[in-house]
C-alpha cells in the first residue's frame, strides 16, 4: 500500500472516529434540551387548562370541558390527546372521539404500569405536584404529563405529547452532520492526495538523485523549498552529495596523480637509458667537428657543412640534458624563499619576449605572502616553463595575468593567458613526457613534465583548465611550513 494510500485512509478513520462522536453527543444534547422544552411546554398548557377546568367540573358542564380540551389538543400539533380522569380514575372527558382506549388510565395511572416510565418529579416547594412519563403506544413513544386538578381533589388532568417532534429535529441536525462529515471527508481526502502527492513528489526526488549517486553522478542536488522535514532531509543530501562530490574528485586527482608518476618514472627510466647511450658517442662527435672546424685549412662550403653539422649536434645535446634533468633526482636545495620575488625574477629573463611581442602584463601579487622553505631555482624553473608556454600560445598584444594569495595554508599561484588555448582532447596529455603541441623543433615536450614532477617533489599541485581559442588558466599550489 502507497505511502498516500495510507495517509487518506487514516484520514476517513479519524474523521468519520471524531464525527460520529459529535453526532452521538449533539444527538444526547438535543434530545435532551428538547425533552426540557417540552416539558416546560406541557406543563404549562396542562396548568393553564386544570386551572380552567375547575369551574365547568364543579358545575358538572361536560359539554365546555369537552369544547376547552378539543380546543387545546388543536392548539398544538404535537399534541396527541388530552383527558382528565376523576379520583377513581374514570375518564370523565377525554378526546379520542367515541371511545376512550382500554387500559390507558390504568396505565397512567401509575409508574409501574407505564413502558420506559420516568420517575415522578414536582414542582418547587409550594407547587402543585405534577408527574411525567413516556409511553409507548401504536403512534410511538408519548410523554403523558398528568396535572392535579384543585391538587387532585377533583381528578387529573392528562397531556400526551408526541416525541415524533424531537425526534423529527434531531433526525434532521444528525443527516445535515452527516452530510457535512462527508463532504468535510471528501474534501479532506481531495486536499491530502494532492498535498501526500507533492511531499512524495519531493521524496521521488531524492530517491531519484540517491539512485543516480549509486551510478557515479555526484553532481546531483535537490531543490527543495520547503522548511520541513522533506526540505531538512534535501538540505542533508545535498550536503552528502557535496561531500561525497569533492571526495570523488580528490580521489581522481590521487589516482590521477599516481598515475602520472607512475608514468613519469617509467618513461623516465627509459629516457634515462636513452640518454646515456647517445650521450657518449654524441661528446666524441661533437669534439671530432670541432676539431675539424679548428682547422684553418677547412674554408668554403665544407666549413659550413660542418657549421650546420654542430648546431644540429649542439641541439641534440641540449635535448639530452632535458632528458637527464627530467630522469634523475636532484637533492633540493631547500632554503626560504618569497614567491613574489621568485616571479619577478623570472619575468627579467623574459622581459625581451614580453616587449617584442608587446604582451600586456598584469600583476596582482599579494604583499603578505609569507616566505616558505622550497629549492628557489626549481620553483623558478616552473614559473619560467610556464611564463614561456604563455608567450608561445599568445599573439602579438596578448595579456598575461600573474597572481598570489593565500589559500588555506598553502600559496595559490595562477598564470592566465588569452592566447589559443589547449584543445579538450590534449588536456588530458600535458604532463605527459614527450607530449607536445609545437612545431617540431621548437621543443620536446619535457617542461611541462619537469615543472610537475618539481611541484609534486615540492608537496604542491599543479593544474591546467585550457579551452581552445580561449585561453588557458596553471594554478599551482606550495604548502607553507610551520
Amino acid at each position: 500500500m502507497k505511502i498516500h494510500t495510507k495517509i487518506i485512509l487514516l484520514l476517513i478513520i479519524v474523521i468519520f472516529s471524531l464525527g460520529f462522536s459529535v453526532i452521538f453527543f449533539v444527538k444526547e444534547f438535543i434530545s435532551g434540551r428538547l425533552s426540557a422544552e417540552l416539558d416546560e411546554m406541557g406543563l404549562c398548557i396542562a396548568r393553564n387548562l386544570a386551572s380552567n377546568c375547575i369551574e365547568p367540573i364543579l358545575v358538572e358542564d361536560l359539554v365546555k370541558l369537552q369544547k376547552m380540551i378539543s380546543d387545546t389538543k388543536q392548539l398544538e400539533k404535537h399534541i396527541v390527546y388530552v383527558f382528565i380522569l376523576d379520583t377513581q380514575s374514570v375518564p370523565v372527558v377525554h378526546t379520542f372521539g367515541d371511545y376512550f382506549p382500554k387500559g390507558l388510565a390504568d396505565a397512567v395511572s401509575g409508574i409501574k404500569t407505564a413502558v420506559g416510565a420516568l420517575a415522578p418529579y414536582n414542582e418547587p416547594k409550594g407547587s402543585t405536584p405534577y408527574q411525567i412519563q413516556i409511553l409507548s403506544t401504536e403512534q410511538g413513544l408519548i410523554r403523558d404529563i398528568a396535572f392535579p386538578i384543585l391538587n387532585g381533589r377533583l381528578g387529573t388532568l392528562h397531556l400526551g405529547i408526541s416525541e415524533k417532534y424531537i425526534q423529527e429535529i434531531v433526525s434532521a441536525i444528525v443527516n445535515r452532520l452527516i452530510l457535512i462529515i462527508c463532504i468535510i471527508t471528501v474534501m479532506g481526502i481531495v486536499l491530502t492526495y494532492f498535498f501526500a502527492n507533492r511531499t512524495l513528489s519531493e521524496l521521488k526526488k531524492v530517491i531519484k538523485s540517491i539512485k543516480k549517486i549509486g551510478e557515479g553522478d555526484f553532481s546531483q542536488r535537490i531543490n527543495v523549498k520547503s522548511k520541513d522535514e522533506i526540505g531538512l532531509l534535501a538540505k542533508t543530501f545535498n550536503e552528502m552529495a557535496e561531500k561525497l562530490e569533492n571526495t570523488n574528485i580528490q580521489l581522481k586527482n590521487a589516482q590521477t596523480q599516481l598515475i602520472q608518476t607512475a608514468k613519469m618514472a617509467t618513461v623516465g627510466q627509459f629516457a634515462a637509458g636513452v640518454a646515456h647511450e647517445i650521450n657518449n658517442p654524441l661528446a666524441g662527435i661533437l669534439n671530432c667537428v670541432r676539431s675539424l672546424l679548428a682547422d684553418p685549412e677547412i674554408k668554403g662550403q665544407k666549413r659550413g657543412y660542418l657549421e650546420l653539422t654542430l648546431k644540429g649536434l649542439l641541439r641534440i645535446e641540449n635535448t639530452i640534458k632535458q632528458i637527464l634533468s627530467f630522469s634523475s633526482k636532484h637533492e633540493f636545495k631547500v632554503m626560504l624563499a618569497d614567491v613574489n620575488q621568485l616571479i619577478k625574477e623570472s619575468l627579467e629573463f623574459v622581459k625581451h619576449r614580453l616587449t617584442e611581442q608587446k604582451v600586456v602584463l598584469e600583476l596582482n601579487l599579494s604583499e603578505s605572502l609569507p616566505k616558505i622553505l622550497c629549492d628557489p631555482y626549481k620553483i623558478q624553473q616552473v614559473f619560467l616553463n610556464i611564463i614561456s608556454n604563455a608567450l608561445d600560445a599568445l599573439t602579438v598584444g596578448g595579456k598575461l595575468s600573474i597572481s598570489t594569495a593565500m589559500i588555506d595554508k598553502n600559496i595559490e599561484i595562477i598564470f592566465i593567458d588569452n592566447g589559443k588555448g589547449i584543445k579538450e582532447e590534449h588536456l588530458d596529455k600535458v604532463f605527459d613526457p614527450f607530449f607536445t603541441t609545437k612545431e617540431v623543433g621548437k621543443g620536446v615536450g619535457l617542461g611541462l613534465s619537469i615543472s610537475y614532477s618539481i611541484i609534486q617533489q615540492h608537496k604542491g599541485t599543479i593544474s591546467i583548465k585550457s579551452k581552445e581559442n580561449q585561453g588557458t588558466t596553471v594554478v599551482i599550489r606550495l604548502p607553507v611550513n610551520n
